[in-house]
């Protein structure tokens, strides 16, 4: 694609994204819940669309638990006695809103001084990965 061609599609997406959003805001219950979902860190234009259109009514789900295996954010975990292992992402679900959900928290843990919560999680999970690597591998990584 010419830089050109980039320009004009570009200049056309953004069109169309203030289009939708003057759309949704002109709706009532659209509005609201569009505004409390900007509200959100790192939640942005797109990211509040999106979930807006790909939830529909989100008082369906019983609770935040449905709603996260739903968007596809949580690994299916077997356990049996002592044994837990993590498998991978249920493909039965969402994947609009897992990439959403993923770079908004990618956004989250990047910007933050690690004064939130998923922040401190995620160093959390660093370092103990970084100490299982290096008991496994004997060296010092990081």
């Amino acid at each position: 694609m010419r830089f050109g061609e980039y320009l004009y599609v570009d200049t056309l997406a953004a069109r169309y994204l203030q289009e939708t959003e003057k759309w949704v805001l002109q709706h009532s219950g659209l509005a609201d819940a569009y505004v409390k979902l900007r509200q959100i860190p790192a939640m942005g234009s797109v990211a509040a669309l999106t979930t807006l259109a790909e939830l529909g009514d989100y008082f369906r789900f019983a609770s935040w638990k449905a709603l996260a295996k739903y968007s596809g954010v949580t690994p299916t975990i077997a356990q049996s006695g002592e044994q837990k292992s993590k498998g991978h992402i249920n493909r039965f679900t969402n994947p609009h809103l897992r990439r959403v959900f993923v770079q908004m928290a990618g956004i989250l843990i990047n910007i933050s001084k690690k004064d939130n919560d998923l922040a401190r999680f995620a160093a959390l999970q660093h370092t103990t990965e970084a100490a299982s690597l290096q008991e496994s591998n004997g060296k010092d990584c990081k």
